[in-house]
Parts: C-alpha cells; sequence; structure tokens
C-alpha cells in the first residue's frame, strides 16, 4: 500500500511539472508569447520604448510597458526571455518592430541575449545601463500579473483522481 501511495505521488508530481507552458501565437500582424501566468509578451522594437533611436513604440492593442512584477511573474532571467521567444533560432515572424511603429522593421536578438532590455530589471536586463539605454530591445506586455500561480487544471483533475482512488482503496482495507 505505501507503494502505491508512493508511486501515485510521484505521478502527480511529473505531471504537475508539465502543465506549465507558454506558447507562442501569431495574431494578425504581429506573434506574441503567452506565460503560465496568462500575460501575453510581444518584442515589440530594437530600441528603447521611449526616447530610442529617434521613435517611440506605439502603444496599442492592449500592449503597455512592462512592470518590475510583469517581468519578475513571467522571466527569472534572460535565458527564459530568450527561450520563450526561441531567440536562439531567431525567427523574424517573432519581431514586431513594424507594427508596433518603432521605425524599424527588424529586432536585434543578440542584444536581447546580452542583456539589452528595455525596462527590465536587473537579473534580465544585464545591468542598470543596459535596461535604461537607448539601443536596448523593448518588449511589451498585455494582461495583468497574477498575484499567486494558477492552479493548472490538468493537474487539478489528475489531484481529484488520485484523491477518488485513495478513497475507494482506503474503504476497501
Amino acid at each position: 500500500m505505501k507503494a502505491l501511495k508512493l508511486a501515485l505521488f510521484g505521478a502527480l508530481m511529473v505531471v504537475g511539472g508539465y502543465a506549465n507552458a507558454g506558447l507562442i501565437f501569431q495574431a494578425g500582424s504581429y506573434a506574441y508569447y503567452e506565460d503560465d501566468s496568462g500575460l501575453e509578451w510581444v518584442y515589440a522594437s530594437p530600441c528603447a520604448g521611449v526616447g530610442g533611436c529617434g521613435s517611440d513604440v506605439t502603444l496599442i492593442d492592449g500592449f503597455r510597458f512592462a512592470s518590475e512584477l510583469d517581468w519578475t511573474t513571467s522571466f527569472a532571467d534572460v535565458s527564459e526571455l530568450v527561450a520563450a521567444f526561441d531567440l536562439n533560432n531567431y525567427n523574424s515572424a517573432v519581431c514586431a518592430s513594424a507594427y508596433f511603429g518603432s521605425g524599424y522593421s527588424h529586432c536585434d536578438p543578440t542584444d536581447v541575449t546580452s542583456g539589452y532590455v528595455w525596462g527590465a530589471p536587473v537579473g534580465i536586463a544585464a545591468n542598470l545601463a543596459t535596461s535604461q539605454g537607448g539601443a536596448a530591445e523593448t518588449f511589451l506586455v498585455r494582461g495583468q500579473a497574477a498575484v499567486s500561480n494558477p492552479i493548472p487544471e490538468p493537474a487539478t483533475l489528475f489531484t481529484l483522481a488520485l484523491g477518488l482512488l485513495a478513497m475507494r482503496l482506503r474503504k476497501k482495507a
């Protein structure tokens, strides 16, 4: 019986760990990344959002500049941002700079991997200077950062099934 409980607990931990994955979506003129908290991110410009490279980013479709809470809810460090947009295998479809009116139609993923991320806290940005520099890459966010992590639905259903099985086994014993 103890072995069965341990096996069920192990299965629950494995299933719960796979339930939180972000996805890239295509929305007409741009692609965006949706994280597991429901925030939607777009790679908006190869320059700072305000005052960078001579043209400000246009905030449209509900996108806004990210707060520190938005950044830290979605990404622990720059490597998670790079992975979310798959910037090591860069596809220009993830760059929405032409749509957000930055004056450019390209993005510079190597700047992101080096920590040049406008408005991001240190840890995502390499340092304060790279976070506030005019040539730092701009990402915009849409939605509200969740205060706590939502319970992933597949893991919730699996937990319910395990609980019902445990109650049935206990009743038989």
